[in-house]
C-alpha cells in the first residue's frame, strides 16, 4: 500500500484487526524487518508497518531530515490513513524517532516498545565526529570523478570506518543530523508504560543504552536477551514476540 505525504510516496503494510499498532524500523532498514512480528501480532491487532522516507520503497526527502522531521511525518501519516495507535513499536533509530514524537506530541499511545533503541548520542562521540569529517572528506575527494567510480570508491571509503552511510546512499546529510540528536531529555517527558528489549551482544546500541532509557522513562522495564545482537527481534523472534504480546495485553 502507498500514501502521499507532502509529495513523498510512503509505502506501508497494514494487516489484522483489533487495537492499532504502528511499527517503525531503524536506519537503512525497511518494514520487512518486522515481517515475523507483524504476522504474529496481526492475529490480535490492527498492525501497520511503514517504510520511512528515504528507505525501503518510500521516497527520499528532498532535503536533510532530523528526528523531528521524521516524527512530524509519522504524525501526518497516522492522520492520513486514520489510525490512532494503541501501541508503538520502534527498532534502533525508529525507537529514537518514537521517543521524539511522543515527547513533542506528534504521536500519542498507551504502550511503547523499544527494540535496541538508539538515541544516546554522546557515547563514542569522538568516533561520531570522525565519521562526519571523513564523510565530508570522502565527498570532496571524489567530487570530480565519474559517478560510477565515485560511488565505488566512496563505498570502500565509508566501509573502512564502519559507517552506516554505506547502506543508505544519498542520506549522508540526514545521517549527520540524526546522530547529532540525543533523546535523553525527550525521554524524561514520557510517562507511558514502556518495554525496552535489548540484545546482550548488541554493539550498535548496547545494553547500557537501555539502562539509561529505563532510568529516564517513567514506567519503563528493561529486558535483556541472551544470544541476540542489534536485530534482537530477528535473533530471538519467539522471545521478543512473547514479551511484546504479554506487555500489550
Amino acid at each position: 500500500m502507498q500514501v502521499l505525504i507532502d509529495d513523498l510516496v510512503i509505502r506501508y503494510e497494514r494487516t489484522g484487526n483489533g487495537p492499532q499498532l504502528l511499527l517503525v524500523h531503524g536506519w537503512a532498514d525497511s518494514l520487512s524487518s518486522f515481517y515475523e512480528i507483524q504476522k504474529t501480532l496481526s492475529k490480535n491487532y490492527d498492525v501497520t508497518a511503514i517504510d520511512l522516507p528515504g528507505f525501503g520503497q518510500s521516497s527520499q526527502p528532498r532535503e536533510a531530515w532530523n528526528l523531528n522531521n521524521y516524527a512530524n511525518c509519522l504524525n501526518k501519516f497516522t492522520s492520513k490513513i486514520k489510525i490512532k495507535p494503541y501501541g508503538l513499536i520502534g527498532h534502533s533509530n525508529g525507537g529514537a524517532i518514537l521517543i521524539n514524537a511522543l515527547a513533542n506530541k506528534d504521536l500519542t499511545a498507551q504502550k511503547l516498545v523499544l527494540l535496541g533503541s538508539a538515541g544516546i548520542r554522546d557515547k563514542n562521540k569522538a568516533k561520531k565526529q570522525t565519521l562526519k569529517v571523513v564523510a565530508k572528506s570522502g565527498k570532496a575527494l571524489t567530487s570530480v570523478l565519474p559517478s560510477g567510480i565515485k560511488n565505488n570508491i566512496r563505498q570502500r571509503f565509508y566501509g573502512r570506518i564502519g559507517s552506516d552511510l554505506l547502506i543508505a546512499p544519498g542520506m549522508e546529510e540526514t545521517f549527520k543530523l540524526v546522530v547529532d540528536q540525543d533523546i535523553r531529555h525527550e525521554a524524561t517527558k514520557l510517562n507511558i508504560p514502556t518495554l525496552l528489549i535489548y540484545g546482550k551482544n548488541d554493539t550498535s546500541t548496547p545494553v547500557d543504552y537501555g539502562q539509561i532509557l529505563e532510568s529516564k522513562i517513567k514506567g519503563s522495564t528493561l529486558k535483556v536477551l541472551d544470544n541476540a545482537e542489534h536485530f534482537v527481534h530477528n535473533d530471538q523472534p519467539h522471545q521478543v514476540e512473547k514479551l511484546i504480546k504479554d506487555f500489550l495485553e
